[in-house]
């Protein structure tokens, strides 16, 4: 039965959540500084040009961490601010925000996955019509991953239940959403499984072809590549293990804690401040031209 009849619409913060927001808050803001500070860098490099599908990689995922820290982070530097000023926080807004920017980082999980194999695609030249239908593939996955944060929002079955960012959120545990979050659990594993599995087959093959040749620099270079497009993908995926189980256990009514919480936040915190800058540091052109300091000082040079 909904219950948004009885719920005042007006939540004002209080002081024992202000801890967690604080925390939680400062992560997206360093999450945000550090994916800039990349895609400043990446959009200055003139050498970054003549390496597309790198470029494209690195500028793809730094958006996409920038964005997701500024959805996830809005309800929390929300609340400190109505709570240091005195406000009301719109619970029907906070919540809508809440839950889609809850849902954003899930979809981070497919560029790995879709850049994978874009590159296969590209290096065995099988480049052909189903292309089309893999777009297409990729199109709806994203809409129904979509779809688990906006879907409460607009469920007439949803029901308001108590949460420290925006005093309640909407939630439904009907049929429809049910299916929508075991897509969601099952998308943050088989995904990144799978954009591995094709990198793996890639430097395989790469290397193979590059076997009986005298280009060690180019046998270097793919192996490289291979350990920077690994950490792009495997970094998040164990960081978010956690994450993906607490999700597990609240669909069987779990009751967490703030502290399994920020033990969570902090690993994923982890994951999407330094996935992009480790993967360019795996690179040795990449980091010289991006990270020329580091390289200096941290690198040595036979």
């Amino acid at each position: 039965m909904n219950n948004s009849e009885k719920i005042d619409k007006w939540y004002h913060p209080v002081s024992k959540n202000v801890f967690y927001h604080t925390i939680f808050g400062g992560y997206q803001i360093y999450i945000l500084i550090i994916n800039l500070i990349v895609l400043i860098k990446a959009i200055k490099c003139d050498g970054l040009k003549k390496m597309p599908l790198l470029r494209i990689n690195i500028f793809i995922l730094s958006v996409a961490f920038f964005i997701q820290s500024i959805l996830q982070g809005a309800p929390s530097i929300m609340y400190i601010f109505a709570y240091q000023f005195h406000l009301s926080i719109q619970i029907d807004v906070c919540s809508a925000i809440r839950l889609f920017g809850g849902t954003v980082h899930g979809i981070v999980d497919f560029i790995p996955f879709s850049l994978s194999v874009i590159r296969y695609n590209l290096i065995f030249g099988e480049r052909n019509k189903s292309m089309i239908w893999f777009w297409f593939s990729q199109v709806i996955l994203v809409l129904i991953r979509l779809m688990t944060g906006i879907y409460p929002s607009v469920a007439k079955s949803s029901i308001y239940i108590p949460n420290s960012s925006c005093g309640f959120v909407k939630a439904t545990t009907d049929t429809f959403m049910i299916a929508l979050r075991i897509f969601s659990v099952a998308s943050e594993i088989v995904f990144p499984i799978m954009a591995f599995i094709i990198n793996v087959i890639i430097v395989d093959k790469v290397l193979f072809n590059l076997k009986n040749t005298d280009l060690e620099i180019e046998r270097k270079e793919q192996k490289q590549l291979f350990w920077s497009l690994s950490v792009q993908i495997l970094l998040p995926f164990f960081c978010h293990l956690p994450s993906i189980y607490l999700m597990i256990l609240r669909m069987l009514d779990f009751e967490d804690t703030v502290w399994h919480v920020i033990a969570v936040d902090t690993l994923n915190t982890i994951a999407y401040s330094l996935t992009v800058f480790l993967s360019i540091i795996f690179i040795d052109k990449l980091r010289i031209m991006l990270f020329p300091t580091i390289s200096k000082y941290f690198f040595h040079y036979r």
